[in-house]
């Protein structure tokens, strides 16, 4: 890979320094120092890069990886909240490009645009309907945060009645799983409430889950929240 003259470090590469970088496509890049050449072959799980010590190289190994970043996904990860939704409203043709984004496991951007969806989108928001099925599909494997998300775009969602049994039962996992965020589960149960108006059987079912295990490690704030919903459904 090199000569005996090249001092090679072995450095690995955490999710700070490889954020925004595709190690995963390359088929060689070529470092030079001095007379010494390093190269990086394809592979499917890059971990580890070897580097020359003190390379003024390696600035340029960086440049030469960085994903070709979308105008949106820039923002997503360099703006507050507010400069976002303005963005947004100055580039409505971003719009579909936002909602495949938070579809996706595209990290770090998917997360914080499911974030940004819900804020800016309008109840009942027409442009989400045909995703409605993607959003569902994809939610059990999403992670927790950005579960979180989807859950409160479809909270604004009017859903056609053949999805809700996919989307309680998605909720229900969730609600189930006591390691997972309070205030997930909350938006889980949620919709499970909502859904249970439309179909009251369900209200038995959604009790008979709310025993001490299921709630004990819900923050304060959440655990009041759940009791208001609770009185909301029906008998």
């Amino acid at each position: 890979m090199t000569n005996n003259n090249a001092l090679i470090d072995l450095i690995e590469l955490s999710n700070q320094w490889t954020a925004g970088y595709d190690f995963t496509n390359i088929i060689s890049i070529r470092l030079l120092c001095k007379r010494n050449t390093v190269n990086l072959n394809k592979s499917n799980n890059v971990q580890y890069v070897s580097v020359i010590s003190h390379n003024k190289e390696t600035h340029k190994l960086s440049k030469m990886t960085r994903q070709k970043e979308s105008s949106l996904e820039y923002i997503l990860t360099n703006s507050h909240k507010d400069d976002l939704i303005v963005y947004m409203k100055t580039n409505p043709n971003k719009f579909t490009e936002l909602i495949k984004l938070s579809i996706s496991d595209k990290q770090p951007y998917a997360w914080r645009a499911a974030w940004l969806l819900w804020s800016c989108m309008d109840k009942n928001d027409r442009r989400i309907h045909k995703h409605i099925k993607n959003i569902i599909d994809v939610l059990p494997d999403r992670q927790d945060n950005q579960q979180r998300e989807l859950l409160m775009v479809l909270e604004r969602l009017e859903v056609n009645t053949k999805y809700e049994g996919i989307i309680f039962d998605s909720c229900t996992k969730i609600w189930r799983n006591i390691n997972k965020n309070s205030s997930l589960r909350y938006h889980a149960f949620k919709i499970m409430v909502a859904i249970s108006k439309n179909h009251p059987y369900l209200s038995a079912e959604i009790k008979s889950i709310m025993e001490p295990y299921y709630t004990d490690k819900l923050t304060e704030t959440v655990r009041k929240a759940i009791g208001k919903l609770l009185k909301k459904m029906p008998e």
